[in-house]
């Protein structure tokens, strides 16, 4: 199965959801010009339907709701002065 590289804006502070194929991949999320920002490996074809995928960034000393399945990294902006966190949510 062959694959391509899809990036995806996330929401800086919030939530993003992202209709993605069962077999697609997060790669990683990283600031990108300012720009909170996910990349994932897409299959090129596939069956059914895409379902959603739910990421949420939090401001450090921001209150976090359980449970999340994966912490995906903290990420600077601004030269540091503001710093998030993105977990992607348990549907």
């Amino acid at each position: 199965m062959t694959h391509v590289i899809h990036k995806f804006a996330l929401e800086l502070v919030g939530r993003t959801t992202i209709f993605l194929p069962a077999k697609a991949r997060v790669l990683s999320v990283a600031n990108q010009r300012e720009t909170l920002t996910l990349w994932a490996a897409v299959p090129t074809t596939f069956e059914g339907e895409p379902f959603a995928r739910v990421f949420d960034s939090f401001m450090t000393g921001g209150e976090i709701p359980d449970p999340y399945a994966t912490f995906l990294g903290t990420f600077l902006f601004h030269d540091g002065a503001f710093v998030c966190h993105v977990f992607e949510t348990t549907p």
